[in-house]
């Protein structure tokens, strides 16, 4: 959507990230908007680091990260020592689904 410059459909795939998920609809008139104006970088987290980022901040922090929250820290994570600089991450919390956190699998 980014590279078009309007909401364009994507497929949506199963993902712990799960509201990261991509489809916005053509009709999405407050979100792009606001991805395409305030974003600096779109980057890809592999799903194995996501869910290595969700048992790190449990298990480490006593976190129970949702799978968004924890793509933030997964990409930090795997960056070089110090490239990261000074950064926040805002880790929000969720239900686990019926077969549990992946963190705790």
């Amino acid at each position: 959507s980014l590279d078009a410059g309007h909401p364009v459909t994507v497929p949506e795939v199963d993902t712990v990230a799960d509201s990261l998920r991509g489809d916005l609809g053509p009709d999405n008139r407050f979100t792009f908007g606001l991805v395409r104006d305030c974003l600096d970088d779109v980057v890809v987290v592999p799903e194995q680091a996501i869910i290595d980022a969700m048992r790190l901040l449990e298990q480490g922090d006593g976190l129970r990260a949702e799978g968004a929250a924890a793509a933030a820290a997964a990409y930090l994570h795997q960056l070089p020592d110090g490239q990261a600089g000074t950064a926040a991450v805002i880790i929000t919390g969720g239900e686990p689904g019926p077969a549990g956190s992946p963190a705790t699998r």
